[in-house]
């Protein structure tokens, strides 16, 4: 839940960010439930490395932005 103070580009980043986290287990499901012997999930591994990697890109990039976020509302506010 995104504190009062916090403008509404830092809540909805966290939450961008907060999906993008739980999209990164999508490769590891996959991985894992075509060794159990789900065929339709037998993908070739550079596929799921290629989504892996695409999504760890997302929430790197939405975690710097978070921190500039932050950095440009403590800047403006009359307290930082």
């Amino acid at each position: 839940m995104p504190a009062r103070d916090e403008p509404p580009s830092i809540a909805r980043i966290k939450k961008w960010r907060g999906i993008g986290l739980y999209l990164g287990l999508v490769p590891l499901a996959g991985l894992t439930a075509c060794d159990v012997g789900v065929s339709i999930a037998c993908l070739p591994r550079e596929i799921y490395l290629g989504i892996w990697a695409a999504v760890v890109g997302a929430v790197v990039g939405l975690s710097i932005r978070l921190v500039l976020e932050r950095r440009r509302s403590q800047q403006h506010s009359p307290h930082g």
